[in-house]
């Protein structure tokens, strides 16, 4: 009776019949698609870190004419010290840099990340189904 080896080679090995084929052109593509979106972010990071600052600003000028007590001018304030926080962290990290605390973030709170993703999931769903 003839044996049959079930562990010849991986996934990956068995994927493809040539060294360069289908699976190759997979990993080529999706590095392409992830250059391109490298590219496309790092592109737009100085103007969301503009915008950023201009909304710090304007919430702090706000607040400045607010005749409310403390509390709240000091919620506001504090809210502009995180956007002015966020935009300086654009503008001084590149996109390799931002994945790699994601990920560091990611493995340090693996639960919270997973509700987040799920609910980032749920709200791109809602807001492209066809209703």
């Amino acid at each position: 009776m003839a044996e049959t080896n079930f562990t010849s080679g991986s996934p990956a090995s068995r994927g493809s019949a040539a060294p360069g084929g289908a699976l190759g052109d997979l990993k080529q593509q999706a590095g392409e698609f992830a250059d391109k979106a490298a590219n496309r972010v790092d592109a737009t990071r100085q103007p969301i870190a503009d915008k950023l600052h201009g909304a710090a600003g304007a919430i702090r000028d706000q607040a400045q004419g607010l005749a409310a007590g403390e509390g709240l001018v000091g919620v506001a304030k504090s809210a502009a010290d995180k956007l002015d926080s966020s935009a300086t962290y654009i503008e001084s990290h590149d996109t390799q840099q931002m994945m790699q605390d994601l990920v560091g973030i990611v493995k340090r709170h693996p639960a919270q990340s997973l509700l987040l993703a799920g609910a980032v999931g749920f709200l791109v769903a809602r807001a492209f189904r066809s209703e």
